[in-house]
């Protein structure tokens, strides 16, 4: 930027401009901390590699400890192992480091968590998780709506906070949320 002010010399005859710009920039460059670029830096390294994990999950949704978690089917140690080292082999080298970044980064208290979040839960499985409260002939129409739209979030996010329950679109259905949707017969 400073040479195209060199190089048109007519645009800022006095150099005031040059000089400030250079006097500016300089200032800016000694201010930086050097850390400062440490940190962006490994924090584009995970967002580069949760980039790769996310295409590795969806690209793998016939894997077997993958398909497992989708259909909400109990993982073995041996299940967790082999998931843990597929996404690390995703990150080469750095693999250990950046899936413990990532991670830490995305709040999720698990590796299974944070993995159910991304490949989401099967519709199948979902249901037949509800399957007992869906078949209840005694519960009301706002009950079974209420359900159904848990069956959708696990559908897409695969996992639900309970905080969750008493935001929209479940408090729609009652403003007091799950508590008064359930007050009449849920059990």
């Amino acid at each position: 930027m400073v040479t195209a002010f060199d190089s048109y010399k007519e645009l800022d005859p006095d150099a005031k401009l040059l000089g400030s710009l250079k006097e500016g920039l300089h200032s800016e460059v000694q201010s930086m901390n050097p850390d400062n670029f440490m940190v962006r830096m490994r924090l584009e390294a995970v967002e580069r590699f949760q980039k790769k994990v996310e295409d590795y999950l969806k690209s793998h949704l016939d894997d077997l400890v993958i398909h497992r978690l989708r259909m909400n089917e109990q993982l073995t140690p041996v299940d967790l192992q082999e998931l843990e080292a597929k996404l690390q082999a995703i990150g080469e080298k750095e693999g250990e480091t950046l899936l413990s970044r990532l991670l830490e980064r995305s709040g999720s208290p698990s590796l299974v968590h944070f993995v159910r979040g991304m490949v989401g839960m099967d519709r199948a499985a979902a249901q037949s998780a509800f399957s007992k409260f869906l078949t209840d002939r005694s519960l009301t129409v706002n009950q079974i709506r209420f359900i159904e739209m848990v069956i959708e979030q696990l559908t897409a996010r695969g996992v639900m906070d309970l905080s969750s329950l008493y935001e929209p679109p479940f408090s729609d259905i009652n403003s007091g949320g799950p508590d008064e949707v359930t007050k009449t017969k849920f059990s």
